[in-house]
């Protein structure tokens, strides 16, 4: 089962993500533990929830190869650039990049993959709607980045 549909999963199981479940998650159809090790597949689904990191200041932003992403809340508004890990580093779990300060059609956001990677099949991929966020998914020969919705 992919990464992404595990999280999916989940999240249905648990609605209160400040909380962390104890037991053993169950795929309702095969009937089996959703993890083989216990620990690392909790904390990989813990890990899409996470806080985003909150940006103010000025320049271009890295995303590291942990933190589930960013909110760009700029001081002074100016267009961003994003700069991506490599998707191998991100063990399977999405990054969001949120427009927080809601200029993103004034001044665009930009994602830019690493290494010659791709998103969506190109080296970049703009916000440009006040307010707007994207999450990207590595994919799964982890040789870039899709959008999701």
């Amino acid at each position: 089962m992919p990464r992404n549909d595990v999280t999916g999963l989940f999240t249905r199981v648990s609605n209160n993500f400040s909380e962390p479940v104890v037991g053993t998650v169950i795929d309702p159809v095969t009937a089996t533990s959703l993890f083989d090790d216990y620990d690392t597949g909790l904390s990989e689904a813990l890990a899409w929830h996470q806080p985003l990191r909150v940006v103010t200041a000025a320049g271009a932003v890295t995303v590291s190869a942990t933190e589930a992403g960013v909110a760009l809340n700029k001081t002074v508004g100016a267009a961003t650039v994003v700069n991506l890990p490599l998707s191998e580093l991100r063990n399977g779990l999405p990054i969001t990049v949120k427009d927080l300060k809601g200029d993103a059609s004034t001044n665009a956001i930009t994602l830019t993959a690493t290494g010659g990677e791709l998103i969506d099949g190109s080296a970049t991929l703009a916000i440009v709607n006040d307010r707007g966020y994207v999450q990207i998914f590595p994919l799964v020969d982890e040789t870039g980045y899709y959008s999701g919705p």
